[in-house]
């Protein structure tokens, strides 16, 4: 079972004035070190779909601020639906961890969601980098595991990242292709209609700062963690089929703070989504 299939109604949230009070649970083999960010965006995502109910509308953007981390294991997910009109909803989302007594909210989210009207035009104004010279994915290394090819964090059991960058250009930019590792569990086991993904588990491989930053920072510095501190995603159209790509750039990394942004595709060169992401660099305990 997926951690997005936990999600439930719970008791009355006492948290907040919400108009619905969700419950989801996230198991150990979503963490890096705590509950990966994107993996906790992902079901406040889903949660915001659930409270609003509108099959006629879609999320366009989601912006996610993560205050306190997120251990693995239940959360409450307080929901309340700031409008729903006829062409457009918000929504804002606050997770708790039910087992701890400080208020203080865990993450704070925000979805806005809109119609679709397709006499409108289609205007790209980005190309995908994922041409003809970028290696296929069972092509490129696998990120997330050791010398003897075992993971180094639970987090990368349940998922599969290769690195796709070019040699001559590795330097707080990074090329990967992204995928959810195919067992009992996994939230892409079954596809919707053409293989199209659940647009709330596009966060999940959106949280690709680290990749940008972490490989130039242990450089210099060791082994690092990157926590996020915000998350913002634009979706532009439905991600399809096993892989999609992502290429993720961080603009600076100064004080342990890095900035940046990604863009996710689709192997046909249709683009699925972007993201701003600020985080932490924290160095990892030896």
């Amino acid at each position: 079972m997926s951690f997005l299939d936990t999600i439930r109604p719970s008791d009355p949230g006492t948290h907040s004035t919400a108009a619905i009070t969700l419950t989801a649970h996230i198991d150990d083999d979503w963490g890096i070190v705590y509950s990966q960010g994107g993996v906790v965006f992902a079901a406040m995502l889903r949660a915001a779909e659930s409270a609003l109910a509108r099959d006629d509308l879609q999320p366009v953007s989601a912006n996610a601020t993560f205050v306190r981390p997120v251990r693995c294991g239940a959360i409450d997910l307080d929901v309340e639906v700031l409008r729903s009109g006829r062409n457009g909803a918000q929504v804002r989302i606050t997770a708790h961890d039910p087992h701890d007594d400080d208020p203080t909210p865990n993450v704070q989210a925000t979805v806005v969601c809109a119609t679709h009207d397709p006499t409108m035009p289609t205007i790209d104004g980005l190309v995908s980098p994922f041409d003809a010279t970028v290696p296929p994915p069972l092509d490129c290394p696998r990120v997330g595991l050791d010398a003897e090819g075992h993971p180094t964090m639970a987090f990368f059991r349940r998922t599969d990242w290769r690195d796709a960058t070019p040699a001559d250009d590795a330097f707080l930019h990074r090329r990967s292709w992204f995928r959810f590792s195919d067992e009992p569990g996994s939230p892409v086991r079954g596809l919707g209609p053409d293989d199209t993904w659940d647009v709330a588990l596009l966060p999940i491989p959106a949280d690709a700062l680290g990749m940008a930053a972490t490989p130039s920072a242990t450089e210099v510095v060791g082994p690092v963690t990157s926590p996020t501190l915000e998350l913002s995603l634009q979706f532009v159209s439905p991600a399809r089929g096993t892989w999609i790509g992502i290429e993720s750039h961080c603009h600076r990394s100064h004080g342990g703070v890095i900035s940046g942004v990604a863009s996710l595709w689709n192997a046909d060169g249709s683009l699925i989504a972007t993201a701003a992401q600020t985080a932490l660099l924290r160095r990892l305990s030896r």
